[in-house]
């Protein structure tokens, strides 16, 4: 079963992308191999630009208080968990003194590490890390795998709490979502959202061995998906015209 996950509004794109980024980084971070080190790297690198660029501290804030706020309209709910509600409403409160004591920019203590930065610039330019550009970072490489993973990790420290926090905001999600059976009718399928809601993320299930895949595009008031055909052998993609059932999850919260 392939499970396709879209976001509908940016701050949950956001949260989907950093989650992808932090967990190649920790993929490769403890591996003694030097590719893995260069990969763990240039998840670093990706990173620190990502976060140079917007004011994600500001929105993960933004975040955090909207689902707290979601926790107490929950706690008026029956049936609802009151233990489990109050410890997501703790590491909720607790990613939001976390990011409150960040003084400084995220990353912006990596970004002016000296060797950092000018591996940073030069992954800019492609093949711009090789040997010859980057003699120090060479010789980097050639230390052993034990003293590499003891600098990743020095480097990735600063984004740990914020690693914690996303996940816990997409764990929060997911916990939410919501499953029917659904079809597209040659392909095509869309639906309306109650506007007095936000629907977070949409999933997509469908069985891998048929080589298709959505296309989701939506906002707080409707989505719509279509279905794309992947061709096996050349992996060319045409539009799937065929009647399709799939499961559908809407993550409203």
């Amino acid at each position: 079963m392939a499970c396709f996950e879209y976001p509908l509004n940016e701050r949950s794109r956001i949260l989907l992308r950093l989650e992808y980024i932090f967990a190649r980084i920790l993929h490769y971070l403890p591996s003694p191999v030097t590719w893995d080190s260069q990969a763990a790297i240039a998840g670093l690198v990706e990173a620190a630009n990502l976060f140079s660029r917007t004011d994600l501290k500001s929105e993960l804030l933004k975040e955090i208080d909207r689902n707290l706020g979601s926790m107490k309209r929950l706690n008026r709910i029956p049936g609802v968990d009151p233990e489990r509600l109050q410890e997501t409403v703790e590491q909720l409160t607790s990613a939001q003194a976390l990011l409150l004591g960040h003084s400084k920019q995220i990353g912006l203590e990596l970004r002016e590490d000296d060797f950092f930065k000018t591996i940073m610039q030069r992954s800019a330019i492609p093949g711009g890390t090789c040997a010859f550009d980057l003699p120090q970072f060479h010789l980097w490489l050639s230390k052993d795998g034990e003293q590499r993973t003891k600098t990743l990790t020095r480097w990735f420290d600063e984004f740990s709490g914020i690693n914690d926090t996303v996940r816990l905001l997409l764990s929060i999600y997911r916990g939410s979502y919501e499953y029917s059976e659904e079809l597209a009718e040659q392909g095509y399928f869309q639906q309306g959202f109650d506007p007095g809601h936000t629907t977070q993320l949409v999933s997509v299930e469908l069985a891998a061995e048929l080589n298709v895949f959505p296309e989701v595009s939506g906002n707080r008031h409707r989505m719509s998906i279509r279905f794309r055909q992947v061709d096996a052998e050349r992996l060319g993609i045409s539009t799937h015209t065929d009647d399709l059932g799939f499961r559908l999850g809407l993550s409203i919260i």
